[in-house]
């Protein structure tokens, strides 16, 4: 019934709570919000909290907490990316590969080959942002809760200190996301350049893409 009504929307995702998102405050949907916060926050209270607490110590509050659909004439793909404002994400699947859909998913290393998950309904997974992932709907029909947790309790965190120190011993990973996450495009371009010169692909893809705006 929920998502029946989530459908008639004009939306990819739905949000249920948001610290930052303007659209989390819409009065139009408030009342299927608080309905959907009545059903997930028993669980993200009881299970999924304790679970990644446990897991990422430095883990704090849910700061974004949404359903996203893939239908058919609709968006199917959701490119390879990582969460930038998430310190630990958690992905929920609301239905079953291979029964719902096809494809779904996936992780990689940015090397364009994809490895899909066979996520079945109630399957869970919790990752940190340097995940490079995405979804890529073949066929069929896909509905998911992403909850994006923060490393403070009241969704203050300053993100852009995320990944400092692996960052600053040379991971191009984490140069790549203090890259995309800093306050300044000088302090943008200087972690890109690192990440780029150590030969990580994506971040000369950025690096590149960067230099070309500069040049315009």
């Amino acid at each position: 019934m929920l998502c029946s009504m989530i459908l008639r929307m004009v939306t990819y995702e739905f949000i249920i709570s948001s610290a930052g998102a303007q659209k989390a405050h819409d009065p139009i949907r408030e009342s299927l919000r608080r309905r959907l916060r009545d059903i997930t926050e028993p669980i993200l209270r009881d299970r999924i909290q304790p679970f990644v607490w446990a897991r990422y110590p430095k883990a704090g509050a849910v700061c974004h907490s949404m359903i996203r659909r893939y239908l058919e004439n609709e968006r199917r793909s959701h490119d390879t990316h990582w969460d930038i404002p998430s310190y630990v994400s958690v992905v929920v699947s609301l239905d079953s590969t291979n029964q719902d859909f096809e494809g779904g998913f996936f992780v990689t290393t940015g090397n364009g080959e994809k490895s899909f998950i066979p996520l079945q309904k109630g399957d869970t997974v919790v990752h940190q942002s340097d995940l490079l992932h995405g979804v890529h709907v073949v066929s069929g029909e896909r509905w998911s809760w992403a909850m994006w947790f923060q490393d403070s309790s009241d969704c203050s965190s300053a993100a852009e200190n995320w990944w400092q120190a692996e960052a600053e011993e040379g991971d191009p990973v984490a140069q790549t996301l203090r890259a995309m996450r800093a306050s300044t495009a000088m302090e943008s371009w200087t972690w890109l350049k690192s990440a780029a010169q150590s030969g990580f692909p994506r971040a000369q893809l950025y690096f590149g893409k960067a230099h070309e705006d500069r040049a315009d």
